[in-house]
Protein backbone atom coordinates (compact mmCIF):
# COMPACT_ATOMS: atom_id res chain seq x y z
CA UNK A 1 0.00 0.00 0.00
CA UNK A 2 2.71 2.52 -0.09
CA UNK A 3 1.92 3.64 -3.75
CA UNK A 4 4.30 6.70 -3.45
CA UNK A 5 7.37 4.51 -2.30
CA UNK A 6 6.54 1.58 -5.01
CA UNK A 7 6.43 4.17 -7.69
CA UNK A 8 9.69 5.85 -6.25
CA UNK A 9 11.40 2.82 -6.52
CA UNK A 10 10.20 1.23 -9.84
CA UNK A 11 11.75 4.67 -11.91
CA UNK A 12 15.04 3.63 -9.87
CA UNK A 13 14.96 0.41 -10.66
CA UNK A 14 14.32 0.82 -14.53
CA UNK A 15 16.64 4.34 -14.28
CA UNK A 16 19.12 2.28 -13.19
CA UNK A 17 18.90 -0.24 -15.52
CA UNK A 18 18.96 2.07 -18.46
CA UNK A 19 22.53 3.82 -17.15
CA UNK A 20 23.89 0.26 -16.78
CA UNK A 21 23.21 -0.44 -20.84
CA UNK A 22 20.51 -2.79 -19.52
CA UNK A 23 17.94 -1.30 -21.60
CA UNK A 24 16.44 -4.40 -22.98
CA UNK A 25 16.46 -6.28 -20.01
CA UNK A 26 13.44 -8.07 -18.99
CA UNK A 27 13.41 -6.61 -15.58
CA UNK A 28 12.78 -3.18 -16.98
CA UNK A 29 9.22 -3.77 -17.90
CA UNK A 30 8.37 -5.67 -14.75
CA UNK A 31 9.47 -1.83 -13.11
CA UNK A 32 7.01 0.16 -15.86
CA UNK A 33 4.39 -2.58 -14.59
CA UNK A 34 5.14 -1.32 -10.97
CA UNK A 35 5.09 2.07 -11.48
CA UNK A 36 1.91 1.80 -13.92
CA UNK A 37 0.31 -0.08 -11.09
CA UNK A 38 0.66 2.42 -8.35
CA UNK A 39 0.14 5.54 -10.18
CA UNK A 40 -3.20 4.50 -11.79
CA UNK A 41 -3.99 3.42 -7.52
CA UNK A 42 -3.34 6.86 -7.56
CA UNK A 43 -5.47 8.36 -9.92
CA UNK A 44 -1.98 9.67 -11.62
CA UNK A 45 -3.27 9.44 -14.88
CA UNK A 46 -0.50 11.03 -17.03
CA UNK A 47 2.32 9.44 -15.40
CA UNK A 48 0.06 6.30 -15.41
CA UNK A 49 -0.77 6.13 -18.83
CA UNK A 50 3.63 7.17 -19.95
CA UNK A 51 4.71 3.90 -17.77
CA UNK A 52 2.11 1.96 -19.79
CA UNK A 53 3.34 3.24 -22.89
CA UNK A 54 7.07 2.76 -22.03
CA UNK A 55 6.16 -0.90 -20.90
CA UNK A 56 4.46 -2.00 -24.52
CA UNK A 57 7.57 -0.45 -26.17
CA UNK A 58 9.65 -3.15 -24.38
CA UNK A 59 6.90 -5.85 -25.32
CA UNK A 60 8.19 -5.80 -29.12
CA UNK A 61 7.42 -8.75 -31.30
CA UNK A 62 10.85 -10.66 -30.05
CA UNK A 63 10.46 -9.88 -26.42
CA UNK A 64 10.03 -12.41 -24.19
CA UNK A 65 6.45 -13.85 -22.29
CA UNK A 66 7.62 -12.09 -19.19
CA UNK A 67 7.26 -8.46 -21.06
CA UNK A 68 4.87 -8.70 -22.91
CA UNK A 69 2.65 -9.84 -19.85
CA UNK A 70 4.68 -7.49 -17.76
CA UNK A 71 3.01 -4.78 -20.28
CA UNK A 72 -0.38 -6.27 -20.17
CA UNK A 73 -0.17 -5.94 -16.88
CA UNK A 74 0.54 -2.44 -16.92
CA UNK A 75 -2.19 -1.80 -19.56
CA UNK A 76 -4.73 -3.61 -16.72
CA UNK A 77 -3.89 -1.63 -13.62
CA UNK A 78 -4.76 1.43 -15.87
CA UNK A 79 -7.80 0.19 -17.60
CA UNK A 80 -9.15 -1.11 -13.89
CA UNK A 81 -8.62 1.85 -12.41
CA UNK A 82 -10.55 3.96 -15.18
CA UNK A 83 -13.25 1.41 -15.04
CA UNK A 84 -13.32 1.23 -18.59
CA UNK A 85 -14.11 -2.82 -19.36
CA UNK A 86 -13.18 -2.34 -23.01
CA UNK A 87 -9.48 -1.74 -22.13
CA UNK A 88 -9.93 -4.12 -19.04
CA UNK A 89 -11.12 -7.20 -21.46
CA UNK A 90 -8.28 -6.05 -24.36
CA UNK A 91 -5.33 -6.18 -21.16
CA UNK A 92 -6.81 -9.29 -19.59
CA UNK A 93 -6.24 -11.01 -23.51
CA UNK A 94 -2.79 -9.69 -23.84
CA UNK A 95 -1.95 -10.98 -20.63
CA UNK A 96 -3.73 -14.77 -20.43
CA UNK A 97 -1.81 -15.29 -23.90
CA UNK A 98 1.83 -14.52 -22.13
CA UNK A 99 1.11 -15.32 -18.97
CA UNK A 100 2.15 -18.78 -18.89
CA UNK A 101 4.16 -19.72 -15.78
CA UNK A 102 2.16 -21.37 -12.27
CA UNK A 103 2.44 -18.53 -10.23
CA UNK A 104 -0.45 -16.27 -9.59
CA UNK A 105 0.76 -13.80 -7.30
CA UNK A 106 3.72 -12.37 -9.58
CA UNK A 107 1.85 -9.61 -10.45
CA UNK A 108 -0.12 -7.63 -7.61
CA UNK A 109 -3.92 -8.59 -8.86
CA UNK A 110 -6.30 -11.60 -9.15
CA UNK A 111 -8.03 -13.45 -11.87
CA UNK A 112 -8.20 -10.77 -14.37
CA UNK A 113 -9.88 -12.93 -17.39
CA UNK A 114 -12.20 -13.46 -15.22
CA UNK A 115 -13.13 -9.91 -14.08
CA UNK A 116 -12.85 -8.50 -17.72
CA UNK A 117 -15.31 -10.72 -18.46
CA UNK A 118 -17.88 -10.26 -15.74
CA UNK A 119 -17.37 -6.39 -16.49
CA UNK A 120 -18.14 -6.93 -19.78
CA UNK A 121 -21.67 -8.80 -19.24
CA UNK A 122 -20.29 -12.38 -20.19
CA UNK A 123 -21.03 -13.92 -17.03
CA UNK A 124 -20.76 -17.56 -18.03
CA UNK A 125 -17.48 -17.05 -19.50
CA UNK A 126 -16.49 -15.32 -16.48
CA UNK A 127 -17.51 -17.81 -13.96
CA UNK A 128 -16.02 -20.80 -16.25
CA UNK A 129 -12.49 -18.84 -16.45
CA UNK A 130 -12.76 -17.94 -12.65
CA UNK A 131 -13.22 -22.02 -11.84
CA UNK A 132 -9.81 -22.90 -13.51
CA UNK A 133 -8.35 -20.13 -11.69
CA UNK A 134 -9.58 -20.75 -7.98
CA UNK A 135 -8.34 -24.82 -8.51
CA UNK A 136 -4.74 -23.34 -9.20
CA UNK A 137 -5.01 -20.81 -6.56
CA UNK A 138 -6.22 -23.44 -3.57
CA UNK A 139 -3.65 -25.85 -5.22
CA UNK A 140 -0.94 -23.32 -4.77
CA UNK A 141 -1.62 -21.92 -1.62
CA UNK A 142 -1.88 -18.24 -2.63
CA UNK A 143 -3.65 -16.27 -0.26
CA UNK A 144 -3.90 -12.86 -2.56
CA UNK A 145 -5.37 -15.17 -5.14
CA UNK A 146 -8.18 -16.71 -3.40
CA UNK A 147 -9.54 -13.20 -2.06
CA UNK A 148 -8.98 -12.10 -5.47
CA UNK A 149 -10.88 -15.09 -6.63
CA UNK A 150 -13.66 -14.69 -3.97
CA UNK A 151 -14.72 -11.21 -4.88
CA UNK A 152 -15.17 -11.70 -8.65
CA UNK A 153 -17.03 -15.34 -7.94
CA UNK A 154 -19.51 -12.69 -5.57
CA UNK A 155 -19.22 -10.11 -7.81
CA UNK A 156 -20.59 -12.65 -10.78
CA UNK A 157 -22.76 -14.72 -8.50
CA UNK A 158 -24.41 -11.28 -7.31
CA UNK A 159 -25.05 -10.23 -11.69
CA UNK A 160 -26.34 -13.69 -11.41
CA UNK A 161 -29.26 -13.22 -8.90
CA UNK A 162 -27.82 -15.94 -7.04
CA UNK A 163 -27.38 -13.87 -3.90
CA UNK A 164 -26.83 -16.49 -1.35
CA UNK A 165 -24.07 -18.35 -3.10
CA UNK A 166 -22.41 -14.62 -3.10
CA UNK A 167 -22.69 -13.82 0.29
CA UNK A 168 -20.62 -17.45 0.65
CA UNK A 169 -17.98 -16.41 -1.18
CA UNK A 170 -17.32 -12.96 0.08
CA UNK A 171 -17.67 -14.69 4.13
CA UNK A 172 -15.66 -17.73 3.72
CA UNK A 173 -13.00 -15.33 2.23
CA UNK A 174 -13.63 -12.39 4.43
CA UNK A 175 -11.23 -13.61 7.45
CA UNK A 176 -8.43 -14.19 4.89
CA UNK A 177 -8.70 -10.30 4.03
CA UNK A 178 -8.44 -8.98 6.82
CA UNK A 179 -5.23 -10.06 6.90
CA UNK A 180 -4.02 -9.74 3.59
CA UNK A 181 -1.13 -7.62 2.91
CA UNK A 182 -1.61 -6.20 -0.54
CA UNK A 183 -4.20 -3.06 0.50
CA UNK A 184 -5.57 -2.27 -2.72
CA UNK A 185 -6.65 -5.48 -3.28
CA UNK A 186 -8.10 -5.54 0.29
CA UNK A 187 -10.10 -2.80 -0.35
CA UNK A 188 -11.63 -3.86 -3.35
CA UNK A 189 -12.46 -7.16 -1.82
CA UNK A 190 -14.33 -5.10 0.75
CA UNK A 191 -15.82 -2.72 -1.55
CA UNK A 192 -17.71 -5.02 -3.56
CA UNK A 193 -18.60 -7.16 -0.19
CA UNK A 194 -20.17 -4.17 0.96
CA UNK A 195 -21.92 -3.59 -2.92
CA UNK A 196 -23.51 -7.13 -3.06
CA UNK A 197 -24.78 -6.29 0.65
CA UNK A 198 -26.04 -3.16 -0.73
CA UNK A 199 -28.00 -5.29 -3.25
CA UNK A 200 -29.30 -7.13 -0.83
CA UNK A 201 -30.53 -4.34 1.30
CA UNK A 202 -28.18 -5.23 3.81
CA UNK A 203 -27.69 -1.39 3.84
CA UNK A 204 -26.29 -1.23 7.40
CA UNK A 205 -23.74 -4.03 6.94
CA UNK A 206 -22.97 -2.64 3.49
CA UNK A 207 -22.18 0.95 4.90
CA UNK A 208 -19.50 -0.82 7.52
CA UNK A 209 -17.66 -2.68 4.55
CA UNK A 210 -17.85 0.06 1.83
CA UNK A 211 -16.72 2.14 5.30
CA UNK A 212 -13.37 -0.13 5.75
CA UNK A 213 -12.95 0.18 1.90
CA UNK A 214 -13.29 3.69 2.36
CA UNK A 215 -10.63 3.77 5.06
CA UNK A 216 -8.03 1.69 3.38
CA UNK A 217 -8.09 4.06 -0.11
CA UNK A 218 -7.84 6.95 1.65
CA UNK A 219 -4.89 5.34 3.74
CA UNK A 220 -2.82 5.09 0.46
CA UNK A 221 -4.33 7.80 -1.28
CA UNK A 222 -6.14 5.53 -3.74
CA UNK A 223 -8.23 8.06 -5.54
CA UNK A 224 -10.03 6.65 -8.05
CA UNK A 225 -11.00 3.52 -5.40
CA UNK A 226 -11.67 5.80 -2.85
CA UNK A 227 -14.32 7.95 -4.89
CA UNK A 228 -16.14 5.12 -5.82
CA UNK A 229 -16.40 4.58 -2.15
CA UNK A 230 -17.53 7.39 -0.96
CA UNK A 231 -20.19 7.63 -3.76
CA UNK A 232 -21.48 4.42 -2.76
CA UNK A 233 -21.49 5.20 0.77
CA UNK A 234 -23.66 8.16 -0.07
CA UNK A 235 -26.11 6.41 -2.18
CA UNK A 236 -26.44 3.87 1.33
CA UNK A 237 -26.56 6.99 3.76
CA UNK A 238 -28.88 9.09 1.99
CA UNK A 239 -31.35 6.29 2.18
CA UNK A 240 -30.59 5.22 6.09
CA UNK A 241 -31.07 8.62 6.99
CA UNK A 242 -34.60 9.17 5.40
CA UNK A 243 -35.67 6.37 7.63
CA UNK A 244 -33.60 7.07 10.41
CA UNK A 245 -34.38 10.64 11.51
CA UNK A 246 -31.35 10.78 13.62
CA UNK A 247 -30.03 13.83 11.80
CA UNK A 248 -26.20 13.55 10.60
CA UNK A 249 -25.73 10.23 11.45
CA UNK A 250 -24.30 8.15 8.55
CA UNK A 251 -25.77 4.80 7.52
CA UNK A 252 -22.82 2.88 9.17
CA UNK A 253 -22.85 5.34 12.29
CA UNK A 254 -26.51 4.69 13.05
CA UNK A 255 -26.49 0.73 13.24
CA UNK A 256 -23.06 1.49 15.90
CA UNK A 257 -24.40 4.15 17.60
CA UNK A 258 -27.88 1.44 18.25
CA UNK A 259 -25.70 -1.59 18.95
CA UNK A 260 -23.66 0.34 21.42
CA UNK A 261 -26.65 1.96 23.10
CA UNK A 262 -28.63 -1.35 23.77
CA UNK A 263 -25.59 -2.05 25.83
CA UNK A 264 -23.13 -3.88 23.40
CA UNK A 265 -19.05 -3.31 24.12
CA UNK A 266 -17.24 -2.43 20.89
CA UNK A 267 -15.87 -5.93 20.44
CA UNK A 268 -19.50 -7.67 20.54
CA UNK A 269 -20.46 -4.78 17.87
CA UNK A 270 -18.31 -5.57 15.82
CA UNK A 271 -18.57 -9.27 15.75
CA UNK A 272 -22.20 -8.57 15.30
CA UNK A 273 -21.40 -6.25 12.07
CA UNK A 274 -18.32 -8.57 11.17
CA UNK A 275 -16.17 -5.58 11.06
CA UNK A 276 -12.98 -5.08 12.97
CA UNK A 277 -12.80 -3.14 16.45
CA UNK A 278 -11.04 -0.21 15.08
CA UNK A 279 -14.00 0.49 12.47
CA UNK A 280 -16.60 0.60 15.69
CA UNK A 281 -14.17 2.92 17.81
CA UNK A 282 -13.45 5.07 14.27
CA UNK A 283 -17.46 5.42 14.43
CA UNK A 284 -18.10 5.97 18.20
CA UNK A 285 -15.74 8.92 17.75
CA UNK A 286 -17.77 10.67 14.98
CA UNK A 287 -21.47 9.25 17.05
CA UNK A 288 -20.35 11.05 20.15
CA UNK A 289 -19.52 14.51 18.24
CA UNK A 290 -22.38 14.43 16.28
CA UNK A 291 -24.97 13.74 19.11
CA UNK A 292 -23.18 16.15 21.47
CA UNK A 293 -22.65 13.08 24.17
CA UNK A 294 -18.84 12.17 25.40
CA UNK A 295 -19.72 8.55 26.42
CA UNK A 296 -21.27 4.84 25.97
CA UNK A 297 -22.76 5.68 29.11
CA UNK A 298 -24.11 9.06 27.81
CA UNK A 299 -25.21 7.82 24.62
CA UNK A 300 -27.55 4.94 26.43
CA UNK A 301 -29.35 6.75 28.70
CA UNK A 302 -30.62 9.28 26.07
CA UNK A 303 -30.70 6.37 23.15
CA UNK A 304 -34.51 6.93 23.11
CA UNK A 305 -34.59 10.59 22.88
CA UNK A 306 -31.88 10.57 19.99
CA UNK A 307 -34.13 8.12 18.21
CA UNK A 308 -31.81 4.85 18.68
Amino acid sequence: GSLDDAIVTAELAYSLLQETGRSSSPEIAMAYAVAAYAASARGNWPDAQGHVAAARVQAKPAASNFERAAAAAASWSLAVAMDEPRRMLEAACAFDLAATAPELSLFPFGPVMAEALWRSRRLDEAAAELTGYQTQARALGRVSALVGAARVRGLIEGDRQDFPAALRAFEKAAPIAERLPRALESGRFQAAYGFILARLGKRAAAADRTAEARDIFHSIGARPYLDRAEQQLDRLDRGTRRRSGIGELTASETVVARLVASGLSNRQAAERLMVSRKAVEFHLVNIYAKLGVSSRSQLTVKRTTLGL
